[in-house]
């Protein structure tokens, strides 16, 4: 089944389930109507696989009596590095667990388990300077 659109200010706009033509308002118009209303034959596109650091964004071009939907990755802003950090290490230690951390390594900085979450926090922030040099790269 067809679908029928038109572009309004940049925006793709479907007909409505009532239109009028000319000084008459006319239920489920006719593909005839429609297109002497200005609505084109739409045609969707398929939305392509997403990639790491885009977001996909859809546009709209005229051809002739059609509208074609085409698809544009557009990079995504950049990242903190504090997002890497503390998703890396939240896989691991929730807020509780860390905060208890901090504080058995502020009473005892040589406590096994403090010094195995501070080096755990090492691989984070070695992880999200990697993760921020792929975005740069891209």
């Amino acid at each position: 089944m067809k679908k029928y659109a038109k572009i309004i200010e940049g925006k793709l706009v479907f007909p409505k389930k009532e239109e009028t033509f000319e000084n008459t308002t006319i239920e489920n118009p006719t593909e005839v109507q429609l297109l002497r209303l200005g609505f084109k034959e739409y045609i969707e596109t398929p939305m392509p696989e997403q990639k790491e650091w885009f977001n996909l964004q859809s546009s709209y071009i005229e051809i002739e009596n059609k509208i074609y939907q085409k698809w544009e990755y557009v990079k995504q802003d950049e990242p903190n590095i504090k997002y890497f950090i503390v998703m890396k290490i939240q896989e691991k230690y929730d807020i509780n667990d860390e905060s208890a951390l901090i504080n058995k390594g502020i009473q005892n900085s040589n406590d096994p388990d403090y010094i195995e979450y501070r080096n755990f926090v090492n691989d984070c922030k070695d992880f999200a300077g990697k993760k921020m040099n792929e975005y740069h790269n891209v």
